[in-house]
């Protein structure tokens, strides 16, 4: 989900939550909220935590799992830890 300048657009972002989790893919937008817009469970939001902890290459803490309430506040997520660990990466 990385381009070689870095993470994907949060648009591109948001179509790949809608496929991963099979949902309208006109309801996931950066400002759709987790619980309330996209009727996310708990077993998604373990299924979220799984894919930032793969995506980001780091453990997701509960506590920063409970303030992740939009797709834009999972993507920024996402983003800051790709870039942090392409910099990381770099000589």
């Amino acid at each position: 989900m990385v381009s070689p300048s870095g993470p994907v657009s949060i648009e591109r972002f948001t179509v790949v939550i809608a496929d991963y989790f099979e949902l309208d893919p006109a309801e996931v937008t950066p400002a759709a909220t987790l619980v309330d817009d996209l009727e996310f469970d708990s077993i998604m939001f373990l299924e979220i935590a799984m894919l930032l902890e793969d995506l980001a290459d780091r453990q997701v803490s509960d506590e920063l799992m409970a303030s992740l309430t939009t797709v834009a506040d999972v993507y920024h997520y996402y983003a800051t830890f790709k870039l942090q660990n392409a910099e990381d990466a770099e000589p």
